[in-house]
Formats: C-alpha cells, structure tokens, sequence
C-alpha cells in the first residue's frame, strides 16, 4: 500500500475501536522479556501499526448458534467457543517466535498485527456480528494482509468466507476442516448456527464460489444425517474422510485437495475446526469425535497450505471452558502460528506453485545434522 493508503487504513482501525467496533485484546506478554529467545507476543504489532502487517489477526467471539446452546442440557454448559479468541491468544503467549520445521524466525521474517475482538452486543441475533467483522475483514483484505481469523463458533466461517469472496470478485475455493459437514439447513428456524454454515456457503452465487472448488476434510461419525452429506456432495463439493490421511499420507491426498480447491481460481480459504483431529487430543471442544486426524499430520496440512498460498485461514468453536492443561488452545494457537510460519517460508522462497511447496514441505521434514 501507499503511505496515503497506510493512512487510510489506520484511521479506519482506530475509528473502529473509537466506536467500539472492535475491542483491544492482546496476546498476553512473558513477565520477564528474553531477546534472544524472544515470544511471538513481543513482536505483534498493536492495531494503530495493523497497516505495516503482512498477517492480521482480528477476533469473532460469536457463540449464538453454539451446539450447547441448541440442546441445552445435553452438551457441556461450559463449551462456548466465544472465548475461544482470548483461548487462542494465552496459547499463543506460550510460543517463541522460531519456526522449527519452516526454519523461519517470525521475528524477521513476516510482520503479524492484531487489532482485537469485534464487539458484539446483540446476540439475540447475526446481523449485527455479521455486518461488524464483514466491515472489518474487507479493510484488512483491501491492504494486502493474509486474515486469521479467531472464532467463535462455526457461522464465523460462513460470513467471513462469503466477505473474502466478495473481495476477490469471486472464483475462490475453500478447505473445510471439520468432523462435520455442517449442511444441514437450519435448525429450529436458525439457518445460521453450528451445523448449517456449509449450507449457506454451497448456496452462495456460483460466480461467487463453484462447490467443484470446495473440499471437506475430515468427515466421520454419526453426527449427520443421510440428508445432510447428500445435500454437500450433490452441490459438487467433495468430502476426503481422514482414513484417506492415515493410508497415504498428508503430502498425496493433499496435493490432490489444492489441485480441486486452486483449479481456476483466484485464492483459497481455509477453515480450521479442531474436531477434525482425534478426540483425545481436544478437550476443550463441544463435540469432539474420534478417528480424526492426529496433531502432526493437521500440522503437515497446515503447513502445506501455508506454503501453497492460502489467502485467509479461521480457527474456530474452541472452548477454553472445556479444556484440560491448556491442551487445545495451545494445539491451536500452534496451527495458527505453523500457518503464519509457512506463509513467511513462502514469500522467502518465493514459492508459486504447488509442487514447489510439496518440495520445501519434503526437505523441511528430512532429519538435520546427519
């Protein structure tokens, strides 16, 4: 961007949060700094810098169709991902800024802004969340900067999704990662909760989004209907369950997913929901289920979209009320930052396709020193 840009830019961030549009929340800082064994949140740049970012996180934490929510009684009172967003963020206080698989220090390789939460104060229904993080998300878009987005429970990824669509003039494709493929129409008269934002975005104009372009991955268990993964594979979107992970490996089936996801268009997003690993490892979800994927391979595939691209990328319906040690929020606040590490190990490579992502992925994970 120019400086008149630049400008522009910051104005908007601070009218944001003069309005109260968006909240300040920040990583929390070590009590003691180390310099030269620094933490990532040393090096976040505050909201008034947001313009100089290449990453800029900004918080949805929306819970008003959370699964507890929709059958109260019988899913954890503790589970609402609306503190996911401030979950996140203590895990990413845990963190250094050294990358050891990308082999990037985040310190000098990529600037990460983060401007805070939404606020939001009707949650009685979406408009007013959706209109606010829509607002938001197209300034940050319009700079340049790559969103992480930190939900909030599952309608996060349809607005956001449908607001970088909008963006990019449309022709994009999306990753879904997620135990569930959230097709179902509404619930009790809700066409937004929990189960039904995949629904809301295969019904978007296809000049928007082509469902050819969009891959779950994940899909298990017993928490759908015949009905609903019909409804997704008949819009054209294809679904790669996780034994296909286990048989042949993150690398194969993956090439595979960004062939369909980048066939023809012009960026790619992907949605992060931690249920799409194996429920031993996420504690702090609503309904985690098992035969996900296990840590290192949604890594693996973290890292292989980072480095093939990927445009934006959210990390939602994590529940802090509902962990254990930390376990979840620090697995994810770690997805987010192999993410931002693979974005940087791209532009330093100045990798444009995917097989050469495939090649720096292959010889990062070769052993060293031997």
């Amino acid at each position: 961007m120019s400086s008149v840009e630049d400008e522009m830019f910051a104005h908007k961030v601070q009218k944001y949060l003069d309005d109260q549009i968006l909240i300040p929340v920040s990583v929390p800082r070590p009590a003691i700094s180390d310099p030269v064994h620094g933490y990532f949140s040393e090096i976040i740049l505050p909201p008034e810098q947001a313009a100089d970012a290449d990453v800029v996180i900004v918080g949805f934490p929306i819970d008003i169709g959370a699964s507890y929510r929709m059958i109260p009684g019988l899913r954890p009172s503790g589970g609402s991902p609306a503190e996911g967003a401030i979950g996140i963020r203590r895990g990413l206080s845990f963190c250094r800024t050294y990358g050891f698989t990308m082999d990037v220090d985040l310190k000098t390789a990529i600037k990460v802004a983060d401007v805070g939460n939404i606020f939001i104060a009707n949650t009685d229904g979406y408009d007013e969340a959706f209109g606010k993080l829509s607002a938001v998300l197209r300034d940050i878009l319009a700079t340049g900067a790559t969103p992480v987005i930190l939900g909030g429970d599952n309608s996060t990824s349809y607005i956001a999704f449908k607001t970088f669509a909008e963006h990019h003039g449309g022709n994009v494709g999306m990753i879904w990662l997620d135990a569930h493929t959230d097709t179902a129409d509404n619930y009790r008269g809700d066409r937004y909760w929990c189960g039904s934002p995949m629904a809301r975005i295969l019904e978007l104009p296809r000049e928007l989004v082509n469902p050819r372009n969009v891959v779950m991955v994940g899909i298990r268990g017993f928490d759908h209907s015949h009905a609903m993964v019909k409804s997704g594979l008949d819009a054209g979107a294809a679904i790669y369950p996780p034994e296909l992970f286990h048989e042949r490996g993150v690398v194969p089936v993956m090439s595979e997913i960004l062939d369909r996801v980048q066939n023809g268009t012009k960026a790619f997003y992907v949605m992060w929901d931690p249920d799409v690993m194996e429920a031993a490892f996420i504690p702090g979800h609503a309904i985690p289920t098992t035969g996900g994927l296990l840590p290192y391979q949604i890594k693996q595939l973290i890292r292989l979209v980072g480095l093939a691209g990927a445009d934006a990328m959210d990390f939602i319906e994590v529940a802090p009320g509902l962990d254990v040690r930390d376990m979840t929020v620090r697995l994810a606040s770690e997805n987010v930052l192999e993410f931002i590490a693979a974005l940087a190990r791209r532009r330093a490579d100045g990798i444009t396709t995917t097989a050469e992502a495939v090649a720096v992925l292959e010889q990062a994970m070769q052993p060293r020193g031997v």
